[in-house]
């Protein structure tokens, strides 16, 4: 610890006073090494035993310290600083400080391997080519892959052949960072050149291609890694691989691969069996995912709960409910019971297809088996049983969801629970949710206005759904097309043409663009108060505008025209019908 003093002051004080970024480094491991508690305790026997000060002893007592697992941080610093002190009596001294930033690696204390190396640094200990594979390794571990390059520079200069272990790291850090093409090309660059390659970095480079979505590529790479025997194929690569065709819609390759390992003996894992049926599933292809996952279990491969949940949410998805339930069945039967995630897509699936008291059930059976339901469960629920006007019991849920803290994220829910109301004329107490929203949360967003609105139009309360209208506007929420169409068409249905144009020039000043059924609403309230002249002018700036109007239209403008006996013009509209 004295040693480490007298490094920072001797730094500090040829510095003009200002901290350098050197001196900042041992700062940091200084700072680290005086206020660390150890936790360790087997620290201070090893400390003790530490206290041997004959150089080539102490060099294999970090080695040993650094292999054992108890070896903690406090104590790793603290042999680093005494390596430090030791350092012109330590033959070939750089292998136990290699040793030590080996351990921080593996710790992931990235920013402590850059300090010490700066002291290193500093000292004059000479790296060698395990130094700078660790130095990359960090630098690509905290996405400085460019830093790592400038370690790479710095060898090459040393003289220093780079091998495998260095330039697979370096590429594996382009990976990390999406750099797939570049990756990639630098490969074969360095290949042509004769660079040594091992069988991780085809690995990498596989793993690489199959990530970017270009598992093609990776199948070609496979290939010729094993013609060259670089790459001795076994079941984690072929799942790499297995698992990228799927992704990217190659199943039929995937599956040929998949027989291609059976026939070399290679037997898949939970992971490779995983991939192809999510690839099936994703491919509508039922029977060979039923039969796969079937041969799966006769030879032994148990699924996880992720293969599981694969199946049972394309199976819920598309209808087949009831396969879905059997695999519920398996599953309860299994080692692998299922979470909150199976239940999610067999309730959403039982939903879709109107069984919705099915859901109900196995909502309550969930429960009794221990798995709680989240917010999104909750809202599916409260949203199908208010469509079909089951509304007490979605309250009741809602009840059920605040009492679990799920407030304040599931606005939908409540969305859900107001539309219902309102849809059964219960908008009185739709308005008192609203405002329980308003006053404690969630805060309504755009849809849920849109819901009370509707319901207040329908109820003939227009004056009411206007200030509702006005106080979105004002808190900052921007209605959408939806909204505005209801608004236009009550004010039209109320003869309030005037306040519906405002309302509707106020939605082009936000850019919003109208739809048909917006301009016929408003063609239609001109031509019932007579005012065809608005309504043609309307009807051309539809057109203009690109916006094709419906048969509806036309029937509207016809009516009109022939209510005030401009058969000429009726008539036209009409053949316009046939030509448009």
């Amino acid at each position: 610890m004295e040693m480490m003093k007298c490094i920072f002051q001797r730094v500090s004080s040829s510095s003009n006073g200002k901290l350098s970024p050197l001196c900042s480094s041992f700062l940091f491991m200084f700072h680290s090494k005086t206020t660390a508690t150890n936790t360790n305790p087997s620290s201070t026997t090893s400390s003790s035993s530490s206290d041997n000060n004959n150089p080539v002893d102490f060099g294999y007592f970090v080695r040993d310290r650094c292999k054992s697992k108890s070896l903690g941080i406090d104590e790793a610093l603290g042999l680093f600083d005494k390596l430090i002190q030791m350092r012109p009596h330590l033959p070939s001294s750089i292998y136990p400080f290699n040793q030590l930033l080996g351990f921080f690696v593996k710790k992931k204390h990235y920013l402590k391997v850059f300090s010490m190396w700066k002291v290193m640094e500093f000292e004059g200990i000479e790296p060698d080519r395990v130094t700078f594979g660790t130095l990359i390794n960090c630098y690509c571990s905290v996405g400085r892959v460019d830093l790592g390059f400038a370690v790479l520079g710095k060898i090459l200069r040393l003289h220093l052949e780079p091998d495998a272990v260095i330039l697979t790291t370096l590429l594996k850090g382009l990976s990390m960072e999406g750099k797939t093409t570049q990756c990639v090309r630098l490969f074969y660059k360095l290949e042509e050149k004769g660079y040594p390659f091992n069988e991780v970095t085809f690995i990498v480079l596989i793993k690489a291609l199959c990530n970017a979505m270009n598992a093609v590529d990776a199948l070609s790479l496979f290939r010729t890694a094993v013609k060259k025997d670089k790459l001795k194929p076994d079941v984690v690569i072929y799942s790499v691989i297995i698992d990228g065709l799927c992704k990217n819609n190659k199943v039929k390759d995937a599956l040929d691969l998949f027989q291609e390992m059976n026939s070399k003996r290679i037997a898949a894992d939970a992971i490779t069996y995983s991939s192809l049926l999510h690839g099936l599933v994703s491919t509508d292809q039922w029977k060979g995912a039923w039969n796969l996952l079937v041969e799966m279990i006769e030879k032994g491969v148990s699924p996880n709960k992720y293969t599981y949940n694969i199946v049972v949410d394309a199976l819920s998805k598309n209808g087949r409910t009831n396969e879905a339930l059997q695999l519920l069945e398996v599953m309860l039967n299994s080692s692998e019971h299922p979470d909150v995630w199976t239940y999610n897509s067999l309730i959403l699936g039982l939903c879709k297809s109107n069984q919705r008291n099915k859901a109900n059930e196995l909502f309550n059976d969930m429960i009794r088996q221990g798995v709680s339901p989240n917010s999104h469960i909750y809202g599916i629920l409260i949203s199908t049983f208010c469509k079909a006007g089951m509304i007490e019991i979605a309250q009741g849920l809602l009840v059920q969801m605040k009492g679990k803290g799920f407030t304040h994220e599931n606005v939908p829910a409540y969305t859900s629970l107001i539309a219902g109301l309102c849809q059964v004329g219960r908008v009185v107490d739709a308005e008192q949710l609203f405002k329980d929203m308003q006053a404690h949360g969630p805060m309504p967003d755009s849809i849920t206005y849109g819901a009370l609105i509707n319901g207040l139009c329908v109820q003939d309360r227009l004056s009411e759904a206007l200030e509702i209208f006005h106080t979105m506007e004002s808190n900052g929420i921007t209605a959408n097309l939806v909204i505005y169409n209801i608004i236009i068409d009550n004010m039209c249905r109320a003869g309030k043409l005037n306040e519906a144009k405002k309302i509707f020039s106020n939605l082009l000043a936000k850019e919003l663009q109208p739809d048909t059924r917006m301009y016929t609403t408003l063609i239609s309230g001109y031509c019932k108060a007579g005012m065809l002249k608005d309504s043609e002018n309307m009807f051309a700036e539809m057109e203009k505008k690109g916006i094709a109007p419906s048969k509806h239209t036309f029937n509207i403008m016809i009516e009109g025209f022939l209510r005030e006996g401009e058969n000429s013009k009726a008539v036209q509209f009409f053949n316009a019908i046939y030509t448009s």
